[in-house]
């Protein structure tokens, strides 16, 4: 490779590399988040980010279609949460919740966001569901891709009790996410 080739390279690379921040600045995406805060991390922790309640909504939306909620259902979305960020998650579901956190009613099923966890371009949601007179723990693992954005690559329904299963789900993505 002569010196012209390895400075187009170069500025090729660059241009890609300039390109893609330059994105990500313009949407706001957060490329490295942990809701809640993990001791002594350097994530972002802002549930109100569009990244966050896209990846919030998308895993919602998956968990709901996979054993739909018959009856109306309260949304709870990780503290912090402001009231446009309930509605614009809330807005993306079908059905729609009845309350969130503002006006939750303790008698109506709650689908709750335990965890977030978005590494760049692979998110992993944890919701807490209503599950034949219990709950039961949804890990949802998403992905992102050019021109089509965020989407479910599968769910796994954790089989132990709500709080040992959120424990091995933060396990897991303290080795599986890059």
């Amino acid at each position: 490779m002569n010196r012209s080739e390895t400075r187009h390279l170069h500025v090729t690379g660059l241009f890609v590399a300039l390109t893609l921040f330059g994105v990500s600045a313009i949407w706001g995406c957060a490329t490295y988040v942990n809701i809640p805060a993990q001791a002594g991390d350097l994530a972002a922790h802002d549930p109100n980010k569009e990244n966050v309640h896209l990846v919030q909504g998308h895993a919602l939306q998956a968990v709901l279609d996979d054993r739909p909620i018959q009856v109306p259902f309260s949304l709870v979305l990780p503290p912090g949460s402001r009231p446009e960020t309930h509605q614009a998650v809330a807005e993306r579901l079908d059905p729609q919740p009845i309350s969130s956190d503002e006006e939750t009613d303790d008698a109506l099923p709650q689908v709750r966001v335990s965890q977030v966890r978005i590494r760049g371009w692979i998110a992993q949601v944890d919701i807490v569901r209503p599950a034949a007179g219990a709950t039961q723990l949804v890990t949802v693992y998403l992905k992102w891709e050019p021109f089509a954005g965020w989407h479910v690559e599968r769910m796994r329904a954790w089989q132990l009790p709500v709080g040992e299963a959120i424990q091995h789900s933060r396990q897991e993505s303290q080795t599986a996410l890059p």
